[in-house]
């Protein structure tokens, strides 16, 4: 069974899709071809799902039949030349990495003032290049720390996994409304592979992959470009995902995925729009209509993408294709869109079917009155910006950038970022998460001003002389300006900044969901625990020490001193058999609540003892 589950793997993330590339004149870069494969086999598994279930003939022995034949072209495509020594392509990779560095900083000893400028632009690009790394390497073990885990959050396990077991059953999930299927029928291959639903190691342990290339794809575009642009998006992605889809990340939630398809759609067309060749421009164009579906068919939102998809298309690069007259290109377009269009059928067209016959109903949950509270829209949007904490201000700062960022990415902003963020804040505001495809837009919109800011910066020091400033002087200036930004910076705005911060701190997932659970509850309550509750503003006064929940004579005498306590968070690893067995089945009768889980602590309600 292990075997088989490595092997899913493969089908689910590489081999369908690096056999599809074949078939697309594109650039054949290690980063890219990776990028490429996973994307194209994901759509490519959603779509052979859907066709087999729809067939009923979604069998384990069909699944092992089509992998045999793609390793046999993996053979005969990509791996029957494959002699050259391994020291032999380390080498070459030693080789390029070494060229790489050697022309980040191109000086030209005839042109002192703009070495100037190439020497602090190359400094930028290289602390950003290394940081970009740690990045990286925190998306990998967020990777690795997932393998062997099993799915924990509320809807991965009671709606995306469960339908996935659909779909492993051969039967078309129940109750799926207009949710796209492309995660779930992914998980439900590793589970053909296996003949079995039971282990969900592999299923659960690709999921954090989508973080790892969504970083990767911005790695890709920077070291092509050689711009600290993309090495800084890069970084504040990172943040960005850890800070609004933490949680999430390795969860069979779909909104980690679509942040990826949305960001894989426009790294094909911004690689696209630094090539020469138009034949493979317009195979990049291609690509990119297969993923703007792909991003469809992970969450109904991804249609945003899929819409605007063409139009980008067309101002970024196919305007401006030589060669070709104004009909042919939007007959291109055309085709290419009608593909992609049809690769969206296979499951909307059923779905809403189904629905039309009665097989399910659609409701709006996320924009309902009920659930905001009764906010108004302006309202809404307000407490949409508060949530967002200091990363709100990443917008004003991509704004007042806008003249330094590329052409092309100006109007990803335009007509993705901008709108997008406006429709979540006014509408889909309740959860964070509805913000996916924004997150790693604003992270690249926001690392492009800061690169084009920095070089902005680096061209007006040798312009205006700024080099020959005595040392004295500067340090004078740089005096006077602390001096300055201590008079313009109030201390309650470092304040508050302070106890934003402090609103992440212990354990994450654990103290965030505390304040997200008491932000929709209104107030604040004492609560049962061992978590030290006394570092969280706000929360000082609520701890009521019940011994980790250790010892059952303990947690009785405890709760008999505190009726008026109604919540428990308790440390999972630590509490007393005979204590959880009480409390698991006051759970099953229906006496208390779990209100949220995570990975080592759960909070419970009691609602009558």
């Amino acid at each position: 069974m292990f075997i088989l589950g490595l092997l899913s793997v493969i089908q689910v993330t590489f081999l369908p899709g690096i056999l599809i590339l074949k078939a697309f004149k594109v650039k054949k870069g290690f980063l890219q071809t990776l990028i490429f494969s996973f994307g194209l086999s994901l759509v490519a598994n959603h779509l052979l799902v859907v066709l087999l279930t729809h067939l009923r003939i979604n069998y384990s022995y069909l699944h092992y039949l089509l992998f045999a034949i793609e390793l046999g072209l993996l053979w005969r495509l990509y791996l029957k030349n494959l002699s050259m020594p391994i020291g032999e392509v380390l080498s070459n990779w030693g080789q390029k990495t070494s060229h790489y560095f050697s022309n980040l900083i191109n000086l030209d000893p005839n042109k002192p003032k703009e070495n100037i400028s190439k020497i602090i632009v190359g400094v930028v690009t290289t602390v950003f290049f290394l940081w970009s790394l740690s990045s990286l390497w925190w998306a990998i073990k967020l990777f690795v720390n997932n393998l062997g885990t099993v799915f924990t959050i509320w809807d991965s396990v009671v709606s995306w996994n469960k339908w996935a077991i659909d779909w492993f059953s051969n039967t078309y999930p129940v109750d799926t409304k207009r949710y796209a299927q492309l995660i779930p029928t992914n998980l439900s291959v590793t589970y053909s592979f296996m003949r079995s639903a039971q282990i969900q190691f592999f299923s659960k342990g690709f999921m954090p992959l989508f973080t790892l290339f969504t970083l990767l794809l911005m790695f890709d575009l920077g070291l092509e470009t050689k711009k600290s642009g993309y090495f800084i998006g890069l970084v504040a992605t990172q943040y960005l995902l850890q800070r609004f889809l933490g949680d999430y990340i390795g969860s069979a939630y779909v909104d980690v995925p679509l942040a990826f398809f949305t960001s894989l759609t426009v790294y094909t067309l911004l690689k696209a729009e630094n090539l020469v060749d138009s034949k493979r421009q317009r195979n990049y164009i291609f690509l990119g209509s297969i993923f703007a579906a792909g991003t469809a068919l992970t969450k109904q939102n991804g249609l945003l993408i899929f819409v605007v998809y063409p139009l980008l298309a067309y101002f970024i690069i196919v305007k401006d294709i030589p060669g070709m007259t104004q009909k042919e290109k939007l007959k291109k377009l055309a085709l290419y869109t009608a593909f992609a269009l049809l690769l969206l059928l296979p499951w909307y067209a059923v779905n809403e079917y189904r629905i039309l016959m009665g097989a399910k109903t659609n409701v709006s949950i996320l924009v309902s009155n009920e659930l905001h509270q009764g906010r108004s829209p302006l309202q809404r949007f307000l407490k949409a910006v508060s949530s967002m904490g200091i990363y709100a201000y990443l917008y004003p700062f991509v704004l007042l950038t806008l003249p330094l960022i590329k052409r092309s990415f100006r109007l990803v902003i335009y007509t993705i970022l901008i709108p997008y963020s406006l429709i979540w804040g006014f509408l889909f505001s309740l959860e964070s998460r509805n913000l996916s495809i924004a997150l790693p837009l604003l992270g690249l919109a926001t690392g492009l001003g800061a690169g084009g800011l920095s070089a902005f910066v680096a061209d007006l020091i040798p312009r205006f002389k700024i080099t020959k400033i005595k040392t004295r002087l500067l340090l004078l200036i740089t005096i006077v300006f602390l001096v300055l930004g201590s008079l313009f910076v109030p201390n309650q705005l470092l304040v508050e900044h302070q106890l934003e911060q402090q609103k992440h701190i212990l354990s994450r997932s654990v103290t965030e969901s505390l304040y997200e659970y008491f932000e929709a509850l209104g107030h604040y309550e004492p609560i049962f625990t061992n978590y030290p509750l006394e570092y969280l503003p706000g929360m000082e006064d609520l701890l009521v020490p019940i011994g980790a929940f250790a010892d059952y004579g303990q947690y009785i005498t405890t709760r008999k001193q505190h009726p008026e306590v109604k919540l428990m968070l308790i440390e999972d690893w630590r509490i007393a058999d005979k204590v959880l067995a009480e409390i698991t089945s006051h759970i099953e009768e229906g006496d208390y609540e779990i209100i949220f889980q995570t990975s080592n602590y759960t909070l419970v309600r009691i609602l009558k003892d």
